[in-house]
């Protein structure tokens, strides 16, 4: 790449505005997340002479460090959240599920820099700071839930859908839903708060757009959309194609532990299983359903908010020492598989998009 930088405009995703000036199709919440990296990656490459261009070695070994990096945040703040309400042989059991079982192995060492290990930190670090609020809500907690909500939507837009678990928080019954709205009017001034520091994220963006485009709002994937009305529901689960479940088998544990939320993880059972109906429903809508690349990569960030009923298979499958054994034998299979089609695709044994078989 450094010998050919006449090609770098290949590698920026653009749309073409109506006065035909030329504008970055995906929201900037990654380059906020790049930063730290982009900045020592610079004084590294100036300090030893290498091209400055952005992409010369140094600044794509310190963009694969910023990827290590913030999954590991990710898992941390996971395990800190998961130790409110499991076990440590429990927590450890699911991270291992989900750090090796998963398809998020493939986008943190492989297609390292695409935005799905730093959702998946996001999301974890929203968890956290949600039960941090729900238990105080103090101006701090309010902040960094703004704060993240932003980014996180800035990313990805459609992840905004993270707010569900956060507004649903221990809402069991319809008394609670509206117990739950008095409350939060109630404490109306952290909610303005929360609201402003989730705008504060996105100002930049619609400056940018304002700039480039004329418009505060800018559609830049143009020709691109959903279809609501005929989700690829069963193809984007089983099919070949990229189908999440048929790739991860090891999140169907994840989905059969809804039914497990029960005592005290019933916090988690209206907001979780809202969540993941409209995350798989709105996933499956898109016209590209398949996400071309590893097992259908909308769905890693999900993981940290499956993680709850995954951790609760886990617990009520452990009650029985027999089917423990079993459901460990299965989990390291499924495990060794995925580090295998994970070389399969990285090596391009496996298409992208095109799986049929």
């Amino acid at each position: 790449m450094d010998e050919n930088p006449s090609e770098h405009y290949k590698y920026y995703w653009h749309a073409k505005t109506e006065k035909g000036g030329r504008i970055i199709k995906c929201s900037m919440g990654l380059s906020f997340l790049y930063m730290p990296f982009f900045l020592m990656a610079h004084g590294y490459a100036i300090i030893f002479d290498y091209n400055t261009n952005g992409f010369s070695s140094p600044y794509r070994f310190f963009l694969l460090m910023s990827s290590l990096f913030y999954y590991a945040i990710g898992l941390i703040y996971l395990r800190k959240f998961l130790k409110n309400y499991f076990k440590d042989k429990i927590i450890a059991f699911t991270l291992l599920s989900i750090a090796l079982g998963t398809n998020i192995i493939f986008y943190t060492a492989v297609r390292s820099c695409m935005s799905h290990a730093y959702t998946f930190s996001l999301f974890a670090l929203f968890l956290y700071f949600s039960y941090k609020w729900h238990k105080n809500p103090s101006i701090k907690s309010t902040i960094i839930i703004g704060l993240l909500a932003g980014l996180i939507s800035l990313v990805r837009p459609t992840n905004l859908l993270i707010i569900i678990v956060f507004a649903l928080w221990n809402v069991q019954s319809f008394t609670d839903f509206t117990h739950r709205i008095v409350w939060f009017v109630k404490k109306y001034p952290l909610i303005i708060l929360m609201i402003i520091s989730f705008l504060l994220v996105w100002i930049p963006q619609l400056l940018y757009w304002k700039t480039i485009s004329g418009d505060w709002f800018f559609y830049s994937y143009q020709d691109e959309g959903f279809f609501f009305t005929s989700p690829a529901i069963i193809k984007g689960l089983f099919g070949f194609r990229n189908g999440w479940l048929l790739y991860t088998p090891i999140m169907i544990f994840a989905l059969v532990g809804l039914f497990f939320l029960r005592k005290k993880l019933s916090i988690f059972r209206v907001p979780i299983i809202g969540f993941t109906i409209l995350n798989i429903y709105i996933i499956l809508s898109w016209w590209c359903w398949w996400y071309n690349g590893y097992g259908n990569r909308a769905f890693i960030e999900s993981y940290s908010v499956l993680s709850i009923p995954l951790a609760a298979f886990y617990t009520r499958i452990s009650q029985k020492r027999w089917l423990s054994v079993l459901i460990a034998g299965i989990v390291l299979i499924l495990i060794s598989l995925n580090i295998f089609q994970t070389y399969q695709r990285k090596k391009g044994i496996m298409s992208s998009d095109s799986m049929t078989k």
